[in-house]
């Protein structure tokens, strides 16, 4: 019957993994064996990079759009063709259903009739500023025919002026008879009132043309206002042209109807509340996207653009291949997730919202350190490593990460005492000597048997243990099958 204990060493400083092995005594006493040289210890170094990894989750699939149809005003269905029903394909722009709402009909063409009215105001209004401009102008001619009349009337007083002057002079020397002289003077006041006429006749004109001027300003006024009424009257029309259009319901994508709740000759009614029904429900399905709840650890290594593999398992798991389109960035604060969104294109129709599926997320973890699974021993729940250093080794706890093609990424030392094995009266670790915590390469040590991933302790009677650096090859020659080293350099 054999004895077994197993060694693995673990060394640092740079953290390294060391597996040992020696032979296995039976439980006679060996006979001597002549000294050889001691075993090579094997170590292995771990090893630093990035780890691929994979993190695979639940996920469900859904219609990349989907959308539930009302109606914006009150009526009758009038019309619905009979190919508009459940797995029906339609195309964006066909139409669905016709609602009858005759009085927005006469309404709309009440409002058609008042945009011709506006129209006509407008053009009468424009027709009336070219009147008030041509009176304008005119104006503006009166007062220069005004202004010459007084320069004519002004100079015929200065000729008749001069004339009355000389005529006195000639009258006071007797060689003018008074007659002629008089008839001179009438010429002079009838030029001086021609003038005075003149200059009334410029106020006059004056006068005119402020007026037409302000007619002509009233009247492009004028235009304004009824281009404005224009306006109105048609976005009046155009809002009632716009209920109107609602009365028939559109495709609003290529995609299939998948619910149809109304029937021709139903009245239905614009919705109110979050309990309104649709008519129609139409959904998009040349895409789909892929759900899937990300737990909080593995939440940081999920990148847009990463690769994911979705398998369905209606489709006996099938695989389809995509990307990470998106994801919401923060977590759902019940749940501790990160949503995580796959956009896969559905040519073919074969995916379907709502299908349960199995999401595999390919993510990176980068600066970590792995060694071989095979390094690393449990005890009561708790990975050890057995770490080596100045020629000493002892069972040390520590912290796993990620596993990955037979190596284990340790995360951090753990502080605190090694775990006792149940039923032994366990040593202290890092003391020579002593089990099961601890062992010595130059002092005694117990046998490694074939068994992986079990720590044996010793008998505390029976055979003398072979000193291990001297007698671990001697014991290996003596029974070769029973001696496997734990771990290899390179893994």
């Amino acid at each position: 019957m054999y004895r077994l204990i197993r060694t693995v060493l673990f060394l640092s400083p740079a953290v390294l993994a060391l597996a040992v092995a020696a032979g296995c005594a039976r439980n006679e006493a060996a006979p001597p064996a002549p000294a050889d040289e001691p075993p090579a210890v094997k170590v292995v170094y771990p090893e630093a990079g990035t780890l691929n990894l994979s993190v695979e989750q639940p996920g469900r699939l859904e219609a990349f759009e989907e959308t539930p149809l009302y109606s914006k005003i009150a009526g009758y269905v009038k019309k619905m063709p009979p190919r508009i029903d459940i797995g029906y394909r339609v195309k964006e722009g066909d139409t669905l259903i016709e609602l009858e709402v005759p009085e927005l009909v006469a309404e709309v063409r009440q409002k058609e009739a008042t945009v011709v009215q506006a129209t006509a105001e407008v053009e009468n209004a424009r027709k009336a500023l070219e009147a008030a401009k041509a009176n304008y102008d005119k104006a503006v001619a009166s007062l220069k025919h005004a202004e010459a009349g007084k320069t004519r009337a002004e100079a015929r007083y200065v000729r008749w002026k001069a004339e009355d002057d000389r005529n006195q002079a000639l009258r006071s020397r007797g060689s003018l008879d008074d007659r002629t002289a008089e008839e001179a003077r009438d010429q002079l006041r009838s030029s001086e009132a021609a003038r005075d006429e003149a200059v009334a006749a410029i106020e006059l004109a004056e006068a005119a043309k402020t007026e037409s001027a302000a007619q002509r300003d009233q009247a492009a006024s004028a235009v304004n206002v009824a281009a404005a009424r224009l306006k109105v009257a048609e976005s009046d029309r155009d809002r009632s042209a716009a209920l109107l259009s609602y009365a028939t319901i559109k495709a609003p994508f290529d995609g299939v109807i998948t619910q149809r709740l109304v029937n021709t000759g139903h009245y239905v009614q614009a919705p109110s509340g979050a309990t309104a029904t649709p008519l129609l429900v139409v959904t998009r399905t040349d895409v789909v996207r892929v759900f899937v709840d990300v737990p909080e650890a593995d939440a940081p290594l999920v990148r847009d653009g990463g690769d994911a593999v979705v398998r369905v398992q209606s489709l006996r798991d099938e695989e389809f291949r995509g990307t990470v389109t998106r994801s919401s960035f923060t977590l759902d604060s019940r749940t501790r997730t990160l949503r995580t969104e796959i956009d896969l294109k559905n040519a073919d129709g074969r995916l379907r919202p709502g299908q349960y599926v199995n999401v595999r997320l390919g993510v990176e973890r980068s600066g970590t350190r792995t060694v071989p699974a095979t390094a690393v021993l449990v005890r009561d729940d708790q990975p050890l490593v057995v770490l080596g250093a100045d020629g000493k080794a002892a069972f040390t706890p520590v912290k796993l990460g990620a596993r990955r093609g037979g190596r284990v990424e340790v995360v951090a030392k753990r502080t605190g005492a090694v775990p006792r094995r149940r039923g032994g009266r366990g040593r202290q670790p890092g003391r020579p000597g002593r089990r099961p915590g601890g062992a010595t390469l130059t002092k005694r040590a117990g046998r490694v048997g074939p068994v992986w991933g079990m720590v044996r302790e010793g008998p505390r009677r029976g055979p003398r243990p072979v000193p291990f650096v001297k007698d671990a090859r001697r014991a290996a020659r003596r029974e070769p099958n029973t001696v496997k080293w734990l771990a290899r350099p390179g893994g």
